[in-house]
């Protein structure tokens, strides 16, 4: 079997810390037996086409000159984040889908399976499963289900383009709600978390240990980083030292 991943954020290297969990999730499907290549987002100075890991990893430019590929500039706000605040560089974003469902349709044609990350990701699948004919299974993260759909426009796109997916598997039960509320049918909804590697996060064997806060997410004000650190006084008030 064979599984092309289709995806806007990716790391731009090994070790970048962009989109670290969607490499995570190719690299354990990988070691799972299933043959794998990834079509993701190009930026400026990052090869079009490598092997990372033995993976293949075809990256499609997008804008010319290469230095006005600007679409990550807020890095892990993500897309929606991006266009919102230099709304000028929505010119790029019918160029990315283009090239996107073009490398996409040629690709997929060798898979079994389309693994679409985000639904601008599925929206590139299925503008080309004419051509490919393969099932397409979308990943909703969160961004593209909360932000692109505050718009009637944008809820009616991630409409149309989810529900010629062959399957959506979204991160949460608030996710799979708010998929739901989009009209989608409930059934098609499935929630899979994001994995964890046992092998190097595991439960301590000392749970005597002094109390640790974790924050996980991206450090930006929609994460809700904020609302942590408004309430350390109170936690400190509670839980001294």
């Amino acid at each position: 079997m064979k599984v092309c991943f289709v995806t806007t954020a990716f790391p731009r290297w090994l070790g970048d810390g962009q989109a670290a969990f969607v490499w995570q999730a190719v690299r354990a499907v990988a070691r799972q037996g299933v043959q794998v290549e990834v079509i993701a987002m190009h930026s400026p100075g990052v090869p079009t086409s490598e092997y990372m890991e033995g993976i293949r990893i075809t990256r499609p430019r997008y804008w010319w000159p290469e230095r006005w590929e600007l679409l990550r500039r807020e890095g892990a706000a993500g897309l929606p984040a991006t266009w919102r605040k230099y709304p000028w560089l929505r010119l790029q974003v019918f160029p990315l889908l283009l090239v996107h469902t073009l490398v996409t349709a040629r690709h997929a044609r060798e898979c079994d399976l389309i693994h679409a990350e985000w639904s601008f990701s599925a929206a590139a699948a299925v503008l080309s499963k004419w051509l490919h004919r393969k099932p397409v299974l979308a990943t909703l993260q969160g961004s593209d289900i909360f932000q692109v759909t505050r718009s009637s426009l944008g809820s009616a796109l991630t409409r149309q383009v989810l529900s010629r997916c062959d399957q959506v598997t979204v991160l949460s039960r608030a996710l799979q709600n708010a998929t739901a509320a989009v009209g989608l049918p409930a059934g098609q909804i499935t929630i899979v978390p994001n994995g964890v590697d046992t092998n190097h996060f595991l439960p301590p064997e000392n749970r005597e240990r002094e109390k640790l806060i974790l924050y996980v997410g991206s450090f930006i004000e929609r994460k809700g980083v904020r609302h942590l650190l408004d309430a350390m006084p109170q936690v400190l008030e509670e839980f001294p030292g």
